[in-house]
């Protein structure tokens, strides 16, 4: 039986490079409702045009999936963070994504 994966309170700048052990990397497509996830892209989503961190706190914490759509080529999500906030969520979904594996 698996358990609910917490969600990691650490912002993440920069490039990151997954734990094999505790997470995969999966594109937009394979997204799944009530996933913990991360979006890959560093280069677009954690820095801006000189190299400084954007103030879209979205984009560097992780967060769980919920009310999950797809249209066309859109994912589109609310993300629900470790303190409670919530964020709504739109990418293209060739993005890639870090996921957390359920326990």
């Amino acid at each position: 039986m698996t358990t609910a994966t917490a969600i990691p309170t650490v912002e993440v700048t920069g490039t990151y490079v997954l734990d094999p052990e505790t997470e995969d990397l999966i594109w937009g497509d394979q997204l799944e409702e009530g996933m913990v996830v991360l979006i890959e892209d560093a280069v677009i989503c954690r820095t801006d045009s000189h190299g400084g961190l954007k103030k879209r706190w979205e984009t560097v914490k992780w967060c769980q999936v919920t009310s999950l759509r797809r249209q066309g080529d859109s994912i589109r999500f609310i993300g629900v963070y470790d303190d409670g906030a919530k964020a709504a969520r739109r990418y293209h979904q060739d993005y890639a994504w870090f996921v957390k594996k359920p326990r």
